[in-house]
This record gives C-alpha cells, sequence and structure tokens, in this order.
C-alpha cells in the first residue's frame, strides 16, 4: 500500500522540536536495493540527455556572446582585471541604448573561464562566424559544459532534496520526472546562466528546509549560508530567491514546519551581504557596482527586445508553464487543491513557488520562462504525489506498477515536448511566448527576421 508512517531525516538529530514530524508523501515504498538501482538508471539516463547534443538552435545567441566576451576577458586578465572589466561595462552602457549583460553575474563567468583554462589552456581567441565555429570554439563549449555540468547537479540536488522531503518513492519519481524536464534539457544544451542559477536556488531551498528540521546544526547553518553567497555572486535575479526565502521563513515560523532560530536567521542575512561584499570588491568600488545595476534597470526598460518579449499579465508565468510543460503544471495545481495542513513537505515548497512568483511577475518587461527553471522540482513534486494518490486507487499490487507507468509516460510526453519546442523549432533559443507558441503550431506564419 501507500507509506503513511511518521518520517524521520535521515542524518538529523533526534527530534529537537514539539510539533508532531511532517505527513510524508503518499507514494508506494520501493525496497532499498531496487530504489538505488532504479535511482542511478534514472541518473545516467538523465545525465545522457543533458551531455549528448540535442538541440535545435545552432547559432550563438545574444546571451551567449556576451558572457563570450567577459569569459575571454577574465581568462586573458586574470581575476585581478575584475575591476577594470566592470568599468568598461559601466563606459559602454552609458552611451548605448542597448541593455547589455553585466560582469556582476561573475561565478558563472568564473566557472567558465576555470574550465576554458583547465581543459584548453592557451587555446585563442576567435570570432565565430559560422556554425562550425560555434562547434569548435573553446569558449562556448566551456560555457555550455558549465551549463551541462550544473544541469546534471540540479539532478543529484533534486533527489536528495525529495528523499528528505518525501522518501524514497519521492525521490525516484521527482527525479524522473525532472531527468526529462524541456526547461532543464534546453538550458543543459545552450551556454546561459538561467540553469546555473536554478541549480542555486534550489540548493539554497533546500538547505534551508534541512535547517527548519534540524535546530542550529552548524554544518547545515554554514552550507545553507554560503549557498546564499555563491547564489548571489550568480545573478541579480537572487534578490527575489532571497526575499521569497525570508517570506518563507515566516510562514514556517507560524506554520510550524520547523524551528526557526536566531543563527538561522543570521545564515539568511549574512550568506547574501557575502555574496554583495565580493561582488563590490570584484568591480572595485560600491560606485561602480550601483552604477551597474542602476544603468541596467534603465537601459532595460527602454529595451525594444525587452519590451516586445518581457511583459504580459501576472499569469504570463502559468501560460508560459503550460505551453511548456502542460500536464505537469495541471498535475500539481491538482496536487495543490487537495493539500492539507499537515503536508509541511508540500505546502514548503508551494510556499517558495508562490511568494518567488509574486516577485517575478511585477517586474516590467522581465519576464522570460528561463527564470522559472528553479521552479521545475518543486513543480514536479506536486505533479507526482498527484500521481501517487491516483494509483492509490488502483489494487494494492497495482499500486507500483501503475505508478510507474504514469511516470514514464509523463516523462516521454515531456521528451516529446523538448523536441518539438527546442529541436524541431530552430529559429532561437529564447523561451519566450510567441517561440513557444509558433513551436506548438498554434501561431502558424512566422514573421521574417
Amino acid at each position: 500500500m501507500i507509506e503513511t508512517a511518521p518520517m524521520k531525516l535521515a542524518g538529523s538529530p533526534e527530534p529537537e522540536l514539539s510539533q508532531p514530524a511532517p505527513t510524508p508523501v503518499p507514494v508506494p515504498a520501493p525496497s532499498a536495493r531496487t530504489t538505488w538501482l532504479a535511482l542511478a538508471v534514472i541518473l545516467f539516463c538523465g545525465i545522457a540527455l543533458r551531455v549528448m547534443p540535442w538541440h535545435g538552435y545552432q547559432w550563438i545567441g545574444f546571451d551567449e556572446n556576451l558572457y563570450k566576451v567577459y569569459v575571454e576577458k577574465l581568462d586573458a586578465k586574470g581575476l585581478g582585471a575584475y575591476p577594470s572589466i566592470a568599468r568598461e561595462y559601466v563606459g559602454r552602457q552609458r552611451v548605448s541604448a542597448k541593455a547589455f549583460l553585466p560582469p556582476t553575474r561573475f561565478l558563472y563567468i568564473f566557472c567558465s573561464a576555470t574550465w576554458r583554462a583547465a581543459f584548453f589552456g592557451d587555446a585563442p581567441y576567435s570570432k565565430v562566424e559560422t556554425i562550425e565555429d560555434v562547434k569548435s570554439d573553446p569558449t562556448l563549449k566551456s560555457m555550455r559544459a558549465i551549463s551541462t555540468l550544473f544541469t546534471c547537479l540540479t539532478l543529484l540536488i533534486a533527489a536528495t532534496f525529495a528523499r528528505r522531503l518525501a522518501g524514497d518513492g519521492a525521490m525516484l519519481g521527482v527525479t524522473a520526472l525532472l531527468a526529462c524536464a524541456p526547461t532543464q534539457l534546453h538550458m543543459s544544451q545552450h551556454g546561459l546562466i538561467d540553469g546555473f542559477f536554478a541549480f542555486w536556488a534550489l540548493t539554497s531551498l533546500w538547505l534551508l528546509w534541512e535547517n527548519l528540521q534540524s535546530s542550529n546544526n552548524p554544518r547545515w547553518l554554514i552550507s545553507y549560508g554560503f549557498s546564499l553567497a555563491l547564489m548571489v555572486m550568480t545573478k541579480e535575479n537572487s534578490a527575489f530567491v532571497t526575499f521569497a526565502l525570508f517570506c518563507v521563513i515566516a510562514i514556517a515560523h507560524f506554520a510550524k514546519w520547523g524551528k526557526v532560530t536566531r543563527n538561522l536567521l543570521i545564515a539568511t542575512i549574512v550568506g547574501p551581504a557575502l555574496g554583495l561584499a565580493i561582488l563590490i570588491a570584484l568591480t572595485g568600488s560600491l560606485d561602480v557596482f550601483i552604477e551597474t545595476y542602476k544603468l541596467l534597470v534603465v537601459k532595460a526598460q527602454g529595451l525594444s527586445y525587452a519590451i516586445a518579449t518581457g511583459d504580459g499579465p501576472w499569469y504570463r508565468y502559468l501560460v508560459d508553464l503550460l505551453l511548456a510543460s502542460p500536464l505537469i503544471l495541471l498535475l500539481a495545481v491538482s496536487g495543490l487543491m487537495q493539500l492539507r495542513r499537515k503536508d509541511h513537505a508540500l505546502l514548503y515548497v508551494s510556499a517558495f513557488i508562490a511568494c518567488s512568483y509574486v516577485f517575478m511577475c511585477n517586474v516590467k518587461y522581465g519576464m522570460n520562462l528561463r527564470y522559472a527553471n528553479m521552479w521545475d522540482m518543486p513543480l514536479r513534486l506536486l505533479a507526482f504525489t498527484q500521481l501517487g494518490w491516483l494509483a492509490d486507487r488502483f489494487p494494492q499490487r497495482w499500486t507500483q506498477p501503475v505508478l510507474g507507468l504514469f511516470v514514464a509516460g509523463l516523462c516521454a510526453f515531456d521528451l516529446h515536448q523538448y523536441q518539438v519546442l527546442f529541436v524541431n523549432f530552430d529559429r532561437d533559443y529564447e523561451m519566450i511566448t510567441s517561440n513557444l507558441l509558433y513551436a506548438l503550431k498554434i501561431f502558424k506564419i512566422i514573421p521574417a527576421n
């Protein structure tokens, strides 16, 4: 049947909290040997899908070209030259009508430059003029390798997080669904920062849960603060995640999902502050750092592409998610409707989606499905638990096989969605609404470039 016994988190100290343990998600419990063998197969398949080249858009994108410039400057000049790179950006952005990506997206640039130095050594820098150049350019290959690596690591974090939230059955189901997520696969195939950022956002969300369950454990606290610092050093979207995590902490305190301690609050403040301090040091001064973001905001508001593609109503993300993974979204929403007060794990991830959504849907000309990559795992946890409840309607001996078929069917459907959206439709890598509509043939006439 379905597991309903209270769950003890592996590796946690004896219970310190006065409230009852969260009710685990109702999913079948396979044997330990079967569980780990199945997880190994799922991870192998998920990593293979990310590593093998499988995308339609072969050219270098606008964002990739800008990251390529930063990576090559850092590789050529070294870390000590980063203040001059930041000043160059400010000078260029002041006189340009376009909005350029800022060098404060440091961690992705640094990791890509490190990969380039490690695997390509002194390979020369060159312009990309043909498709063959794109495929062979050391900088682009390094950027895409980092994107691939961190989408693979996201699978591992998702498996760990799902297990800690809801047990072994959920770990297998959620990891399988995430392994085939169209948006995750898309991020693994291009030199884009959003999959990289989603890794740090999901890691921070997982580590916050661990700290709520394990009061004042120094290892969890340090890991959590460090993760927040690295997230801040990745992208300015970290502000939305940080605000959302503060909201989740407040909700967790009143809903008794765990224990909110003074040290946890300190870590939630100190981690992002440390990331900001490092970014300020890298840019050379507080003035340059502030000017960088002021120029980015001002120029982005007047960017014709952002105006044309980044606007919409508050439910814009729901529309895009419905186009990309309709069955996952519908199941997740259905699961939300069945939540009970004692379903702490599901309420926790739902609160994060809701709180971050409120911030993200209010950014003028700044909405894109790429930014929703950090919701992929929470949405699939909600969807999978709904599948568990549906499978439980069958006789006991059929519960696990039926659930397995449900998951396999969803995986196959999402892989088909990826093929349609990002392989067959090869005009662009941007996950904007109009592209999704053209790819799905809802819109039929594609305007000329």
